[in-house]
């Protein structure tokens, strides 16, 4: 029935002239997620960065464009920092990509995590901070997608909770290549 209505305006709008075009997409890049491809349109970097990178907030603060994300969970210290590593490759390709015009001298990637006390008070707290010079990502992006591993040997580390340290140190050990990283593997 959809269909037969359709072909009804359709052919009532050319019989008085007009025709129909559907609407052309805006600008879009792709963007290579874990194992699929996310088909990602060019918008608000804030909107962007919480409803498909699920960043908590996002904010510019001076020269800063700085990005908290919850620090991903899983089933050990190291899985969660390829995780987070990972999630913010792709989102440093989108900014990149969509927002290479970006006036931010650097991009402060802040992790949060729900901490619990020895006496079992939880709190959101900030574990380690990431942070990139704008300059260099420029440099390093050429416009295809990278993984997170062509970023961090530009990356400095600002750590917050020493599980933030002890986690990335556990990641680093389970690395080949931790010399290429020595801002992050200390």
């Amino acid at each position: 029935m959809k269909k037969l209505i359709w072909v009804g305006v359709i052919l009532a709008l050319i019989g008085v002239g007009l025709t129909y075009e559907p609407e052309q997409p805006t600008e879009t890049n792709t963007i290579e997620a874990t194992s699929s491809t996310v088909e990602q349109t060019k918008g608000d970097i804030e909107t962007d960065l919480k409803t498909t990178y699920n960043a908590e907030k996002v904010e510019t603060m001076g020269q800063q464009l700085v990005v908290t994300m919850p620090f991903a969970d899983a089933s050990s210290e190291s899985k969660m920092v390829f995780k987070s590593f990972h999630n913010m490759g792709n989102s440093l390709n989108y900014i990149m990509g969509n927002h290479a015009d970006i006036e931010a001298k650097k991009i402060y990637y802040m992790y949060r995590a729900k901490l619990t006390d020895a006496s079992g008070n939880t709190s959101d707290e900030n574990l380690m901070g990431v942070i990139f010079n704008t300059d260099d990502l420029k440099r390093v992006y050429q416009g295809e997608d990278l993984p997170f591993q062509a970023y961090l040997p530009y990356a400095d580390m600002d750590y917050k909770q020493p599980l933030g340290k002890k986690a990335v140190q556990t990641w680093c050990s389970e690395q080949n290549d931790k010399a290429n990283y020595r801002n992050v593997c200390l």
